[in-house]
Formats: C-alpha cells, structure tokens, sequence
C-alpha cells in the first residue's frame, strides 16, 4: 500500500481570498427586454446602450452605488506601470471595449440577510462563521459590483487576514465561497429591485429585470446561469517551527492541493496526485506559484504584498483579467440556451417553415457568435505574454474553449439544416408550384447565403489571427 505524504504546511501567512460570482443580465430579464438584449447583441450595441444608462451621476445598483469619483483605476494602473516599469498587461482593446462599470458597496454593508456578523471594512472572528473554536480575525475588505459591456453582471468579494492554521484556512475558504453564492443571490435580487423602479435609468431604456420575488424563486435556475471562481493568493505557508516554507518546495505539499481542490488537506494521496501542482504550475520564478485548477486559482506571490514592486499592481491587472473570462462562461451558456430554443432545433424537419423572422435569428446568432470568438481572443485582449499562460490555463480547466467549439458546431448544425431544406425545397418546385412554395425556397437560399459569407469572415478572423497579426498599438510583452 502507497504510503501518503507527510504535509510539512502548518500555517498560512498573509492572504488574500477574492470570489468571483458572475450572472449575465439576460438570464433575469422579463421576456421583451431578453429580445431586446438579443437584438443587441447581435448588433455589437450593448455597449453603447450601457455607456448611455450609466451615464448619470449618483446611479445606484441595489447595494451599490457609481458616482464621478468612483471609477475603475485600470487605466490609471496602465499609465503607471508603463511609464514606471514598462510593462502593459491588458490590450488598448480590453480598454476601449471590455472595461466594465464599476460600483461600490459602503462601508458597513453586511454580506447578507444571513450575515449580519461579516460587515465590510470591519473584521470577524472564524468562530463566528465556521464550526470551529479558533480565534482569528479575517477582515471583509472589499465588495464590488462590475457590470462588463456585454451586459454581464460580477460581484467581487475579498477578504484578508494571517497566520491561520492550514485546517482551519481550507475551511475558511469553502464556508466563504458557501456565503458568497448566498450574498451574490441577496444582492442580485436588489439589484433587481432597483433597476425595475419606474425613475432608474435602467428601465428608462426600455429594460426591465424579472421581479425579485420570481427571482428568489428560480434560485436553482440563477445558479445553473451564474459562474463563479475563486483566487487565493498567499505571500507565504509556515511549518511546525513557524519558519517560512520556499515555494519551490510547497509544490509536493497536501496543504497546497486541498486549497487547490477545496477540499481538506490532501493527506493520504497518492504522489502522482500531489505532482499535479508541479505540472500545473506557471511561475516563472522559484519564490512563486501560479496554479488553477478547475474552479480555483491558487497564487502563492509575496512581492504582492511589497508596494515598491511591480508585482503588488500586477494581481490587480490579473484579477480583472480572470473575472473576465469567468464572466464569460455564463455568456457562454446563455448563448446556448438561446441556440436550444430556436424552431429549427426543436421541430421536425418536415414542419419548419422558413419564415424571415427564422432566418432573422439564425443569422443574429451567428452574428453574436462572430463577436464573442473575438472578445474571448486572449492575443488581442492581453499584451502580457506570462500572463496569457496563466489565462490559458484557466481557459482549459474552466471548459470555455469547449463551450465555445460545441455552440459553433450547433450553430454550424443549424446552417445545414437551412442549406437541406433550401434543397428539398427547390427540388419540389415544379411547373404549377405555388408563389408561396417559390418565396420559402428563395428566403433559405438567401439565409444559406448569407450564413456562407458569415462563415467566410470567420475564417479570415481566424486566418488573421494565426499569421500573429497583433494590434497596432501593442506594446511588446514582457515579463
């Protein structure tokens, strides 16, 4: 029998947990206003719809408040460390067309109607949150709401604190992530409230969120369209001595991945399971770990936390950057779902009738699958080139790439099935057809056509991309 591993990890040093909790606004719009979000989509135009409502100074979210002197400082950042340390992480193409609206909660603010202990900006005990006895003070520090210009909604959670027992830490994070998913459905359902209220911007625009109640009803369906990760970054781990560990050496330790898995510490595994940690791991350097796996991003940094480095404005860059992506996997599956509910899916093929508003929605989705294949491009999107790595890593493990491939190929699906009826339809045209026989097979040629063209600007999207054709104002990547 495989003998487990002896864990030297004690003890957590500093850290810092962020949550991420994402829900695309389409999944909780009523019935017109998701036809109009479509429409929208389609047409490259939620942004410049948001940017318009969003406007207004003292807008409020629920819980959540923009106003002229809340504004993301990722610009800002960019500015600073180009001039100070020449390095740019995101692309002039993130900034013009990704940055999100930011908002912020008060300080004061509970997590949730079941929280009343964990404020933000103050501290609480573990003991008040977790079945544990232990004394240790972990800090509520921030709480942000971003709303990405595809009209996807993220709550952001950090916490902080130090010098925590490995058991108890594991067990911090998983009651966190628990208390999390409750505050992100508390705060939506306000949100919600807000946006309905007949003087907000939001419904001025002709959009309208389902009720709060229906909401809190469908709290299974809100969950199956939300996506969420978690990011632990750790300045250092601790052995029995209190000694710091060297990252070099955590690779192999069972602490490590029962953070990584969420799990308890991996005691009793098998050495080929702790080895993933190594396999995995994308630092460049021997004092730092860059590590996800599945739903987790573990980062053990300790220059973070030294301000006169590059490295303590950089997890900001990356953090934006991974909400991101994990914002887009509920886009993703919304646009499935959307591709699900089409006829063309859910008829036999000999009682769909190719009508303009069919070809209309064949063609938008096609439109909107265009858009979202580039805004998921990490070499136009980021400049950085270390951390595209870390970001493909996340890519893979979170399945986007698949999610991506398989709603192109339902969308492709879709095109063969118009190009068949097309076919039959014209193969039926006699001498004596009808004029309205004549139109139904007129309209799926022009809608085969059309999705042709579609296909073909993909692949010269596709083309550009592989010959490494980069934006003009790219800076060179560095690390």
């Amino acid at each position: 029998m495989t003998e487990g591993i002896e864990d030297r990890i004690r003890s957590v040093g500093r850290f810092e947990i962020v949550y991420l909790h994402c829900i695309d606004l389409y999944a909780i719009l009523d019935r017109d206003s998701k036809r109009k979000m479509h429409d929208w989509r389609a047409n490259g135009q939620v942004a410049g719809r948001l940017s318009e409502i969003f406007s207004y100074p003292e807008i409020s979210a629920g819980t959540f408040y923009l106003t002229e002197q809340v504004v993301d400082t990722a610009r800002s950042r960019m500015k600073y460390t180009v001039e100070h340390f020449e390095k740019s992480v995101a692309s002039p193409m993130f900034y013009e067309r990704a940055l999100p609206f930011l908002f912020v909660e008060r300080e004061g603010q509970k997590l949730s109607d079941t929280s009343e202990a964990v404020r933000l900006g103050r501290s609480f005990s573990l003991h008040e949150i977790c079945s544990t006895d232990h004394i240790c003070k972990v800090s509520y520090k921030d709480c942000e709401l971003r709303l990405f210009r595809d009209g996807v909604l993220s709550v952001r959670l950090t916490f902080s604190g130090e010098d925590v027992p490995i058991e108890h830490f594991i067990e911090l994070v998983l009651e966190l992530k628990k208390l999390t998913r409750t505050a992100m459905l508390d705060k939506v359902r306000l949100i919600a409230q807000d946006f309905n209220r007949a003087s907000h911007p939001f419904n001025g625009a002709g959009l309208r969120l389902i009720d709060p109640q229906e909401l809190f009803e469908q709290s299974l369906t809100f969950r199956q369209f939300s996506s969420d990760h978690t990011l632990t970054l750790i300045e250092s781990m601790k052995d029995g001595d209190g000694s710091h560990i060297p990252a070099n050496e955590l690779e192999t330790q069972p602490g490590l991945l029962g953070i990584l898995r969420q799990t308890q510490r991996a005691i009793g595994y098998k050495k080929q399971m702790l080895d993933v940690i190594g396999q995995y791991n994308q630092g460049y350097k021997s004092d730092e770990i860059y590590v996800t796996l599945r739903s987790t991003t573990l980062i053990v940094l300790p220059k973070h936390w030294n301000p006169s480095d590059y490295l303590s404005l950089y997890m900001n860059d990356l953090t934006l950057l991974i909400e991101y992506y994990v914002s887009k996997i509920t886009y993703l599956d919304i646009l499935a779902l959307a591709i699900e509910n089409t006829e063309l899916l859910n008829e036999p093929i000999e009682n769909i009738r190719v009508t303009r508003d069919l070809v209309s929605q064949i063609v938008s989705l096609r439109r909107i699958l265009l858009l979202t294949e580039e805004n998921l491009d990490v070499d136009l999107i980021v400049n950085h080139y270390f951390t595209r790595g870390v970001l493909l890593q996340l890519i893979e493990q979170r399945g986007i790439a698949n999610k991506l491939d398989s709603i192109r190929k339902r969308i492709n699906n879709m095109d063969r099935i118009l190009d068949l009826i097309a076919n039959s339809s014209f193969s039926q045209i006699g001498i004596g057809s009808g004029l309205l026989q004549v139109k139904i097979a007129i309209i799926a040629l022009i809608a085969t056509l059309l999705i042709s063209v579609a296909t073909l600007t993909l692949t010269l999207l596709q083309f550009k991309n592989s010959m490494g054709i980069a934006p003009p104002d790219a800076i060179a990547p560095t690390k």
